[in-house]
């Protein structure tokens, strides 16, 4: 065994399905607009990793914990099954249904199956979310 293998590191690239669609409905033309469930605090909480981890599990989700550098783009993609993104830091500009926003911590936004979307992460800080599915 090679002893260099040790001090590998292994680089993990997320692959999107990037696709072109002409559906209205897939492009902001169906009347659909962004839905940010925002953080209430005297119901959940102070905002933390914990109390999101303890809400999301409450509304039957799973979900890994990503973190991205500032400048990550994330380009028009879809994907197969619905899920939720919960902001804990940063700010991560989205758009979808031809509309965009910034999402803070506390920010939680559902991007429906098979929906053209896109975002990237704002600013000088990293992003950290919850990609959530159920």
């Amino acid at each position: 065994m090679n002893p260099l293998c040790h001090y590998c590191v292994a680089i993990v690239r997320i692959k999107f399905e990037i696709n072109h669609h002409s559906s209205p409905a897939l492009n902001g033309m169906s009347g659909n607009r962004i839905q940010i469930e925002k953080w209430d605090a005297a119901k959940d909480g102070d905002m933390n990793e914990e109390n999101m981890k303890r809400k999301l599990k409450s509304q039957g989700y799973n979900y890994i914990v990503y973190e991205f550098s500032p400048g990550t783009d994330f380009p028009d993609h879809t994907h197969p099954m619905s899920k939720k993104d919960s902001i804990i830091s940063g700010e991560f500009e989205f758009s979808m249904y031809g509309e965009t926003v910034i999402l803070t911590p506390g920010d939680m936004v559902e991007v429906p199956s098979n929906t053209v979307h896109n975002a990237r992460v704002v600013g000088s800080k990293s992003v950290k979310f919850f990609d959530a599915t159920k």
